[in-house]
């Protein structure tokens, strides 16, 4: 990867060098180039430790934060220039405002600078080079200065010549890079190793327009809660992989056997995908089942080679999966957003008990054994769930594994808290007779009637400054991880209470947000 980014900045910097106007770039508009060597350059694993040494001697003095203007020596960047465009790059694709960062944030600028997948570097690249192409377009823009000649035709003809010939060299130096990178990534997308054909082993249609698709796991598909991949399927289009993959969160737990995703069906794909498994219903009818909201068929009942083959590409890193590193976490989803969300808390659960068994196998054989990584692998030992929705039949998406959660969850690690924002809120005199069947329900027989599950529904909005400041007194001292996925409008009222918290109490708050990728 190194070499091939090298090769391109090289290759860049001869094109840069053959003409006069090329030459006469100014510092700001060599941006690409500096990017190009930089991120070419970057080592993750030897140069973080470097990083956090010099992270701690320059906020020595200012609380633990590093300013903008010493981003650049902190990460050991000699173009002051170029650090700050770096800066506001990384910043603006996290929605940042502020011009200060924590060591979290910092640490989390470094992965993307540093990171060695190609989609990674590629993205690093277009981000800090959005700048330069709009320099680019002012700079041919400006007219060329006219001279006093005695053939003014000739001189005109020639200047304009050169004129043109020059611009379509720079222009092609600018485009190059931005058109030959994503042409070869398509190229070579089919033949990658992280490329697996899997069937369908069992589907499930919900209301809300939500299709989930249970996939035969490769074997060496090793992923972390909180990831993604990238799916596609053949029959729909043939040369659909060549032209656009559809990101899904994984549901499913590492420890699960299939894989599992989440599809919210709103756009020309997943309709079609819908269509042609909802074929399948018509040809052979499902089994019938308890839960009204479930229309759900496994394979196994029925010819293998009846659902259409699945293509699948990763998995790929997201923010998500960062959260072992915390001991607390608040999870908050809204919508199918929640997606990545289930994947995590059933990991959690899943390590619980792991560690437990561990320990009496431990105290059966009298040993006292020290398991290394454990503390590595996973810190977390509270965590906070929210999942809000606006439609009450939502919840049945992922309502068995809310229940199974609240079954397993003995020692009360995780808290689920639902939502339902199409409910006037508590104590409003509309939704007095629904509170009142809900709790006479639940404490007869355990289940919630707006939901389906054993988890109690809350009606309206989260008071979300009531939620961090709760937090923060329960877990005083302690770094809580905030992990969201949904639209963007909640995003930043989310991490402004983050930063709030942070400054006003003793307990830490990192805000992290999922990429939320539009209805395909």
């Amino acid at each position: 990867m190194k070499k091939r980014l090298a090769s391109v900045s090289n290759r860049l910097t001869s094109v840069s060098g053959e003409r006069e106007p090329a030459a006469r770039l100014d510092r700001q508009d060599s941006t690409a180039l500096t990017a190009l060597r930089f991120i070419s350059k970057a080592d993750g694993a030897a140069g973080r430790t470097t990083v956090e040494n010099r992270f701690v001697e320059i906020t020595a003095t200012s609380g633990g934060l590093l300013p903008r203007s010493k981003f650049g020596e902190c990460i050991g960047m000699d173009s002051i220039d170029f650090a700050l465009e770096l800066f506001d790059a990384l910043a603006r694709r996290r929605l940042m405002t502020q011009d200060t960062i924590d060591g979290d944030q910092l640490r989390e600028f470094w992965e993307q600078i540093s990171a060695q997948s190609f989609d990674s570097r590629l993205q690093t690249f277009f981000d800090i080079d959005s700048e330069g192409s709009k320099k680019l377009s002012h700079m041919l823009s400006l007219k060329l200065n006219t001279t006093r000649d005695p053939k003014p035709l000739k001189g005109w003809y020639s200047g304009l010549r050169h004129f043109v010939s020059d611009s379509l060299q720079m222009t092609s130096m600018y485009l190059a890079v931005p058109v030959a990178f994503p042409a070869c990534e398509i190229l070579i997308r089919p033949f990658r190793s992280s490329v697996s054909t899997v069937t369908i082993r069992k589907v499930a249609i919900y209301p809300g327009n939500v299709l989930t698709l249970h996939l035969s796991r490769p074997k060496n598909f090793k992923y972390e809660s909180g990831q993604y991949m990238f799916v596609t399927c053949p029959t729909i289009s043939t040369f659909e992989w060549y032209v656009k993959m559809h990101p899904f969160s994984i549901t499913s737990a590492p420890q699960d056997e299939d894989l599992s995703i989440h599809i919210k069906v709103a756009g020309d794909w997943t309709n079609a995908l819908k269509e042609h498994v909802g074929y399948m219903y018509q040809v052979c009818e499902p089994p019938p089942v308890r839960d009204k909201y479930l229309r759900a068929y496994s394979c196994e009942e029925m010819n293998p080679y009846s659902f259409p083959k699945i293509m699948i590409d990763g998995p790929y890193d997201a923010p998500a999966q960062n959260y072992k590193k915390y001991n607390v976490i608040l999870l908050v989803g809204l919508g199918i957003g929640t997606a990545p969300m289930m994947s995590i808390i059933k990991d959690i659960i899943n390590n619980v008990e792991a560690k437990e068994h561990s320990q009496i196998n431990q105290m059966e054989e009298g040993t006292q054994r020290h398991q290394q990584g454990e503390k590595e692998s996973m810190k977390t030992r509270k965590a906070y769930f929210y999942w809000v929705t606006k439609d009450q039949g939502s919840y049945s998406w992922f309502q068995n594994i809310m229940n199974e959660v609240t079954e397993r969850d003995t020692n009360g690690v995780v808290e689920v808290n639902n939502y339902c924002t199409s409910i006037y809120e508590e104590g409003d005199v509309r939704s007095v007779f629904i509170r009142m069947l809900q709790s006479l329900n639940h404490s007869k027989n355990g289940v919630d009637i707006v939901s389906g599950t054993r988890v109690m529904t809350h009606f309206a909005k989260p008071n979300w400054k009531n939620v961090y400041k709760q937090i923060a007194m329960d877990h005083y001292g302690s770094h809580v991880g905030v992990f969201y996925c949904g639209e963007v409008s909640l995003a930043e009222e989310l991490r402004q209470l983050a930063l709030e918290f942070t400054h006003k109490t003793e307990t830490r708050f990192s805000f992290h947000k999922e990429n939320f990728y539009p209805p395909c």
